[in-house]
């Protein structure tokens, strides 16, 4: 009864107030039903973006690892772990994991490293280390190191030719046929002019570093293979094909060796006649010339 009073008596008052002060009134009234609807569609809009806002997902960094280990491996093809271990991409094909990593020993598939990892803890550690070398040598220095190269200059003073000098020079003994033993012989002796070469100048050359670090050891890995072939597999058929295949192999070696030499030969000749001329036409400006005595130098 006493609400119903109070109710009545506010109404009253605001009918009074409404017309003693219209203006007033109808102002009040305009701005509280803004702002009233203000805070509802503030709260509504608050509602909807929490209701329909997405987690936030923070940008993990990608693990680059593996994207290393394959540019490396694409790049060298093996990675020589010791003289009977090395390891290899599974079908030379991109790794995104461990057992994708073939290790052989002594050219006889062993395991993937994921399995090695069980079956030889110590060699797979010794692995593991070496990857690791590589990967960071790679995001600190931005290139790739030729581990492989790099483990040959670790252990012999010497220059990469000579290095695989002494290594084709082993293979002679087990080479029984002569036409392969020619070849073999060539080889040699292209390497011991890059020997000569390498010893009286810093050789820059894309091809020979390649030929170094990709072409040689592979070479070598094929002489290696068909030494262990003719070895295990004596019968005149099979050593007559394995004749037939290291022949075609050294021939091409060769080729390509020598096409690289050749290439060496014409650069320096190149800056030779560069410099030849440069000096008669220096001396021409200088009047210290009657003749071109050059010109008699056919």
């Amino acid at each position: 009864m006493i609400e119903t009073f109070i109710y009545i008596m506010l109404g009253a008052f605001i009918i009074f107030l409404a017309n003693l002060y219209p203006i007033l009134f109808l102002f009040v009234i305009t701005f509280g039903s803004f702002r009233v609807l203000y805070k509802r569609t503030k709260k509504y809009r608050e509602k909807e973006t929490t209701t329909n806002k997405k987690p936030v997902v923070k940008n993990e960094p990608i693990d680059d690892y593996f994207i290393l280990l394959n540019d490396y491996l694409e790049k060298y093809h093996y990675l020589n772990i010791n003289e009977t271990t090395r390891l290899e991409r599974l079908n030379n094909k991109p790794i995104s994991n461990l057992n994708q990593i073939i290790i052989y020993q002594s050219n006889e598939r062993l395991a993937d490293l994921d399995q090695l990892k069980r079956k030889d803890s110590r060699l797979y550690e010794t692995i593991k280390t070496k990857l690791d070398h590589i990967v960071e040598v790679k995001r600190k220095q931005g290139t790739f190191c030729d581990e492989n190269r790099n483990a040959i200059e670790d252990h012999l003073e010497s220059s990469r030719a000579e290095y695989y000098y002494e290594k084709f020079s082993e293979m002679k003994n087990f080479i029984n046929d002569d036409q392969s033993l020619t070849l073999l012989n060539q080889l040699l002796g292209n390497l011991n002019k890059l020997k000569i070469i390498e010893q009286n100048k810093t050789i820059k050359n894309t091809q020979l570093d390649k030929f170094y670090t990709s072409y040689l050891p592979m070479l070598n890995k094929i002489m290696i293979n068909y030494q262990e072939f003719t070895l295990g597999y004596e019968t005149v058929e099979s050593t007559d094909l394995a004749n037939k295949k290291i022949l075609k192999t050294l021939k091409i070696a060769n080729k390509a060796l020598s096409n690289i030499i050749d290439s060496l030969a014409e650069k320096d000749y190149l800056d030779l006649s560069v410099d030849a001329k440069v000096f008669e036409s220096l001396l021409q400006q200088d009047g210290l010339l009657e003749d071109n005595i050059f010109k008699k130098v056919k």
